[in-house]
């Protein structure tokens, strides 16, 4: 893997980089902890991860049908659990503590009656979502093949967090057809209710009195959406309909899990919604049938919706250029041409975080997203990938490119508590670009996982990468922010070797799955606390530099100095000074002839006290 910047360098840019993200908060490190799993066969895909009050990880997933997994428990590799998986089972919980990485438990998924006209036992669930409230875990299980669509679940099973059932809720369908309900995201309010959010083809019993039926019949049926909510006793308060008008309606990624569907501390839902037939009443305010639809925390009445143009977004070709070019098919196919969300995100002063995906219509020339001032463009037949942040009122904030040579997909979309963004994902191609870091594949055929961690301003603070040789899939799948700021992630890879930022990871089944840990950053320009400011001096020059630069510095007592030159993914790639020096000034010179052109970060460390800084090369 090799670190570099395309194009020309931006100094304004680099700035940033460095201001917001000092050298020693550039890159994720070595992880505290990690833990594999693997099984004979291809899956081992982790779903969904959740942290609980004192830091428990909780992680669900799949495995292919039927065949025995193997859990690491510590950090002794040897000291390994198996899950026994039971017929019918493709799913798996498992618990870990979050200091030590100990493993707490790992079972299949629960028993579900079978319940189709062909099954006669019962069956085991697949895990797909994961939360902690008020010390219960509600699991979100399904049946059937969406693992092929990592779609939502088809229940929701709340535990305790030694992982014992207590009881189960969620909708039922009216009668036994495969694979026609999906529930696409859970969330929670501050007070502990549920919020389910999914779509759905047969009438819905939420409960004897709150009932959903479809659009039209069954053999006629489109797709329609639905929102509803339950009480931290289980009780459902309400659920709504949003009906699809003349054809689908999709919370707006689709199959995918980790859907565009976010509920704030009071609970209030904000869902991303796209139909693809004439419109409903509801969303005959959007032209190209993209909104951003709001309801009441009491009751789930649509309190509003935003389209594009009430957010400021624009793109070309627009959707009615579409329209007059493909004539009267124009919305069956216009629908991958027009900006949609993919993943919304609030944090807790409302604040919206929202990935869009956009991808040019094969007769267009160029393509295009505007947010209010901000363009970004993408040559023909390319996509963009753009995250956003919106405040409370709507009002644009600040957006950023995930940029790449062939495509980058975003999972998931995380805000810690700080303000702090985390996307992840996969990319294929030869590279993925975030603000300014490329991340390359030597093989462009398989796909590569990565994080990309901005601060609440949209500055990139750090970048994860995972990637393996050949053309393997190699993904991060899910990541979870606990309440002291750590950050676990998780992900799969079918290589015989995975290098995970600063880890290297070995493959022990043909599947194979891993769970890190990585300590929380501290993202403060300032100096640290007890170490007087200005006390230690640098300058470097020239600064950009060609082949060669100086770093001159004063220390000001005598000690043991070191100054080290890393890549903006924390990898050391120099030691120019590691000895005790003498108070005053000194220099080391860098000899950098073969690195690539881009921005590099030096760490001077005497005594106490620490300065970093950026050297940026130009060939």
């Amino acid at each position: 893997m090799q670190l570099q910047r395309s194009g020309l360098l931006i100094p304004g840019l680099c700035a940033l980089l460095l201001v917001h993200a000092p050298a020693e908060a550039q890159s994720f490190g070595p992880a505290t902890w990690i833990r594999q799993a693997w099984i004979a066969e291809d899956d081992i895909i982790p779903m969904d991860i959740a942290i609980g009050p004192h830091e428990e990880v909780f992680v669900t997933g799949l495995l292919s049908l039927e065949e025995d997994a193997w859990f690491e428990a510590s950090a002794d590799s040897a000291d390994i659990l198996m899950l026994d998986t039971p017929l019918g089972g493709t799913g798996f919980l498992v618990r870990y503590d979050g200091e030590t990485g100990e493993l707490g438990f790992v079972q299949p998924g629960s028993v579900i009656p079978g319940e189709w006209p062909l099954f006669i036992a019962s069956e085991y669930s697949t895990g797909y979502s994961v939360a902690v409230v008020d010390g219960r875990l509600f699991h979100g299980e399904g049946l059937g093949p969406n693992e092929v669509y990592r779609a939502g679940s088809a229940m929701v099973t709340v535990r305790d967090l030694a992982g014992s059932v207590q009881y189960r809720i969620g909708p039922r369908e009216r009668r036994p057809l495969a694979w026609t309900i999906y529930i696409q995201g859970i969330r929670f309010d501050a007070q502990g209710n549920l919020y389910l959010a999914g779509t759905y083809r047969d009438t819905l019993y939420f409960s004897p009195d709150v009932v959903l039926a479809p659009s039209r019949s069954f053999h006629h049926a489109t797709w329609d959406v639905f929102v509803a909510s339950y009480a931290p006793d289980g009780l459902v308060r309400w659920a709504h309909q949003v009906e699809g008008g003349t054809d689908d309606l999709w919370i707006s990624n689709g199959w995918f899990g980790r859907a565009a569907f976010d509920v704030d501390a009071a609970g209030n839902v904000v869902l991303g919604a796209v139909a693809s037939g004439e419109l409903p009443p509801s969303l005959s305010a959007a032209e190209d049938g993209v909104v951003l639809a709001h309801y009441s925390s009491s009751d789930g009445a649509l309190q509003r919706i935003q389209t594009l143009n009430d957010l400021g977004i624009s793109y070309i070709p627009s959707f009615s250029t579409l329209r007059n070019h493909m004539g009267p098919i124009y919305r069956a196919f216009a629908g991958d041409y027009v900006a949609t969300p993919q993943n919304i995100r609030l944090d807790r002063s409302g604040n919206m975080y929202a990935i869009w995906r956009k991808t040019t219509a094969k007769a267009a020339l160029f393509n295009s997203l505007t947010i209010s001032d901000t363009t970004l463009h993408r040559r023909e037949q390319g996509s963009i990938r753009v995250l956003t942040k919106f405040d409370a009122q709507g009002t644009f904030l600040w957006a950023r490119r995930l940029d790449n040579y062939y495509v980058v997909s975003p999972g998931g979309l995380e805000v810690a508590e700080n303000g702090h963004v985390y996307v992840w994902g996969f990319f294929r191609g030869r590279y993925a670009e975030f603000e300014g870091v490329r991340l390359t594949q030597e093989e462009a055929e398989g796909s590569d996982g990565f994080v990309a961690h901005y601060d609440e301003s949209g500055h990139l603070v750090r970048a994860l990468h995972l990637e393996t040789t050949g053309d393997t899939g190699d993904f991060i799948e899910v990541l979870g922010i606990g309440a002291s700021g750590n950050v676990y992630v998780a992900g799969s890879f079918g290589a015989d070797r995975a290098i995970l930022g600063a880890d290297t990871l070995y493959a022990r089944g043909k599947g194979n799955l891993f769970i890190a840990k990585y300590g929380a950053t501290s993202l403060s320009s300032e100096p640290p606390d007890g170490v007087p400011s200005g006390e230690i001096e640098v300058s470097t020059y020239p600064n950009p530099f060609r082949q060669r630069a100086t770093i001159e510095y004063r220390v000001p007592a005598p000690g043991h100095v070191r100054l080290t030159v890393y890549d903006v993914l924390g990898r050391e790639l120099a030691v120019l000074v590691d000895e005790r020096q003498s108070a005053g000034s000194h220099s080391a010179k860098l000899d950098a002839p073969s690195w690539p052109s881009g921005v590099y970060l030096y760490r001077l460390e005497a005594r106490n006290q620490v300065a970093t800084g950026r050297l940026v090369r130009h060939k």
